[in-house]
């Protein structure tokens, strides 16, 4: 992410949420000394400090919540409320069933993350799923940093016995108020009709590309 890149995603959405067309700013010369400039230099080292935001869906909450709002500056997106909007954003999508295509759309980003990490380490499944970055799961660490999708999380095969040896500390930081009702987003995806199939058809052929290099 850049300050121009930074500015033509606010531009994106600003002026695409409102179904006004749009076009991308190409000249940036002197653009960092400009009032909008040095609030979007302020942004891109928010965002590189929490890579882990969706700088789309950053820009594009507030729009989602405060619905009778048209026009957000970028002066709003360094508040406290524009993080709170993200937040509360990122739950309600959590909320929806797993076979909307918001998360059809992550569990398949989720799948391509696997199986592309396997290849590029030159690791199985069973290796990833085994492996700690310290004292912490590597799956739950991708979780946190939006890698994966919540369903695809849940589905690997050793995902119960992980949570059974988290404390309940690290419980709230890498699953949050989820942790309290996994039993809930269980029963859901047990009961989808795309992403359960999604997700088994995307792991089986991960895990055979594992077993493919262990010939």
């Amino acid at each position: 992410m850049s300050l121009e890149q930074v500015y033509n995603t606010y531009l994106s959405v600003s002026r695409g949420h409102m179904n006004k067309p749009w076009k991308a700013r190409k000249d940036f010369d002197g653009f960092d000394k400009t009032p909008d400039g040095i609030l979007c230099t302020r942004l891109d080292m928010f965002f590189k400090r929490f890579p882990q935001i969706n700088i789309k869906d950053f820009l594009l909450a507030p729009y989602v919540i405060y619905k009778d709002e048209e026009h957000f500056s970028l002066n709003f997106y360094l508040t406290q409320k524009a993080i709170a909007c993200y937040s509360l954003l990122q739950k309600q999508r959590t909320e929806e069933l797993p076979d909307t295509d918001g998360h059809i759309k992550h569990i398949l980003e989720s799948l391509k993350y696997l199986a592309t990490t396997c290849i590029n380490e030159k690791i199985t499944l069973e290796q990833y799923l085994r492996t700690k970055n310290g004292y912490t799961w590597r799956c739950l660490e991708d979780y946190r940093n939006k890698h994966l999708n919540l369903y695809v999380l849940l589905s690997f095969p050793n995902f119960d016995s992980i949570l059974n040896s988290m404390q309940s500390q690290d419980k709230e930081i890498y699953l949050k108020t989820i942790a309290d009702d996994i039993v809930k987003f269980k029963i859901r995806l047990n009961n989808s009709s795309r992403a359960k199939k999604i997700i088994a058809e995307g792991l089986k052929r991960i895990n055979e590309l594992s077993l493919d290099k262990k010939k």
